[in-house]
């Protein structure tokens, strides 16, 4: 064998002209060394030989290395660009909230401005604040019917404290104050066949076309004293209908509002109450229903049926609000 180092050996492997038994032995000494060196390379060296050999393509990828650099900073001075054009846009006045000079000058300074919705077209009024939202009645979700009449079904394990329950949900007579409309309402028993949405900003039942219903013991139409300033003549249900006017956000609306009977309806037992709500009738005017159960008058043990299905559940949008609240408060008030 011969006598060479491990790099002497290298060296003459590749080096040699010698015959093909010299070149045996010297691979025979290189592998002779690295049976007698076997020991791991430390961890150091390991990582120092991988950074070497990433180092070196990395070297050989320049066009690719400088792709992968410039393409996040053209995303990133894109962004900027457009956000700067966006902020330009909606920076003009008919994307403002609008506004007025308290001088009554054509033009001045933003100190001397006053904005609110009340100067705002249908575009600006999305860019205004709105301090102070307003406060909506609460209302029962009524089912669509051209019956001028709605009923609520109820049972109890003690019939007769359920019927002293349900015949003070409604009250005899419409209440309103014409100093704070909204407060006095909140006092009746109302409701609307408008559809809520998934917000009750602004409550749908008072800005749409359709009227206001408020349920009663018995309507005037029934030979009930109807009060003096809602009477407007006339024997038919139509001509007891009456207006009134609510501000919001500077404007005011008049809206339309017609009583409704109210109408209790005994059922024996909760399964029958079941039966009657989910059977389908072809003319529905079931508003709510109310099982008492063991109910007395040192507690309330209720359940409350609902109405889910106006909450138009579907995968890509937020659910609806439910008018489900004001049947509780029937219970308790």
């Amino acid at each position: 064998m011969i006598n060479k180092t491990p790099r002497q050996a290298l060296i003459y492997l590749h080096s040699t002209q010698d015959t093909k038994k010299s070149k045996v032995a010297v691979t025979q000494t290189l592998q002779h060394y690295m049976m007698v060196n076997s020991d791991p390379a430390s961890f150091c060296t390991r990582a120092n030989a991988l950074l070497r050999k990433n180092l070196t393509f990395q070297k050989r990828n320049k066009k690719t290395n400088i792709r992968l650099i410039l393409f996040p900073l053209f995303l990133c001075i894109l962004l900027v660009v457009l956000q700067h054009l966006i902020d330009n846009q909606l920076d003009k006045p008919e994307f403002k909230c609008g506004c007025v000079c308290t001088n009554g000058k054509t033009t001045c300074g933003d100190s001397e401005k006053v904005c609110g919705v009340e100067y705002s077209d249908q575009n600006q009024v999305l860019a205004c604040a709105i301090p102070n939202p307003p406060e909506w009645p609460p209302l029962l979700q009524l089912p669509t019917s051209e019956l001028w009449y709605y009923t609520m079904l109820f049972t109890a394990d003690n019939q007769s404290f359920g019927q002293i329950v349900i015949d003070n949900m409604l009250p005899s007579s419409l209440t309103m104050n014409y100093t704070d409309i909204m407060a006095s309402l909140a006092t009746n028993v109302l409701g609307s066949e408008v559809k809520p949405e998934n917000n009750n900003f602004l409550e749908p039942a008072f800005t749409s076309d359709h009227p206001i219903y408020y349920l009663q013991t018995r309507c005037p139409q029934d030979n009930i004293p109807f009060p003096e300033i809602y009477q407007t003549g006339g024997n038919t249900l139509q001509q007891y209908t009456k207006s009134f006017s609510y501000k919001i956000a500077g404007f005011t609306v008049e809206k339309d509002i017609i009583c409704a009977d109210g109408i209790s309806l005994w059922r024996g037992s909760a399964s029958e109450i079941n039966i009657e709500l989910y059977e389908g009738q072809e003319i529905n005017t079931i508003v709510s229903a109310f099982d008492f159960l063991n109910s007395n008058g040192n507690g309330f043990n209720v359940t409350v049926w609902y109405k889910s299905i106006f909450k138009g559940v579907t995968n890509f949008g937020p659910t609806a609000l439910l008018r489900f609240p004001r049947s509780v408060n029937l219970v308790y008030i």
